[in-house]
């Protein structure tokens, strides 16, 4: 973070974070290990995860337990397991277990705080579906609003480091065609 502090740490409100980057359907772990998404804070604040819900469709929420600050300008990774050796490599801020399952075919990803959508992420699984690669936001899109357009998300065309997953987690998402 180059010693970056925050002015604030921010309430999070509609908007506040943005879902980036969904790995719904891993190649380099299992499912069980492997799913993640990332958020993206475009400030001015810093955002505190702490208390906020996650919800996938179906599944029961789950909400964040630890302290987890997004600086302005930062990426966070939240993932099913925050062990490397089993997650397809992947520095992963916050694990939430077995509480989401994010699903290849129609599912969506909401994060709410105290009853407030922060930001939702719907795919229908017609079209992009990658094996391995992120579901990732087309980076001139990174507002709440415009990731709710499916057609603004793209694969993954970068490389993980040590991994045969494609993404770029917790940085700048690759340009979409």
């Amino acid at each position: 973070s180059g010693g970056m502090s925050c002015l604030a740490v921010g309430t999070v409100t509609a908007g506040s974070l943005v879902i980036t980057e969904i790995m719904n359907n891993p190649a380099a772990a299992t499912h069980a290990a492997g799913e993640r998404f990332e958020l993206y804070n475009p400030g001015p604040n810093c955002d505190e995860l702490k208390g906020l819900t996650l919800t996938s469709k179906s599944d029961l929420p789950h909400t964040v337990g630890t302290s987890v600050v997004v600086l302005a300008g930062k990426y966070a990774v939240i993932g099913r397991n925050a062990d490397m050796a089993l997650n397809g490599k992947i520095a992963v801020d916050y694990a939430f277990g077995t509480a989401l399952n994010l699903g290849n075919d129609a599912d969506d990803l909401v994060i709410a705080s105290m009853g407030t959508v922060v930001d939702l992420s719907a795919w229908d699984g017609v079209g992009l579906d990658p094996n391995g690669k992120s579901r990732s936001l087309n980076p001139k899109f990174l507002t709440a609003a415009q990731n709710d357009d499916d057609t603004n998300f793209c694969v993954a065309t970068s490389m993980i480091a040590g991994s045969i997953d494609f993404g770029t987690p917790s940085a700048a998402n690759d340009a979409c065609p």
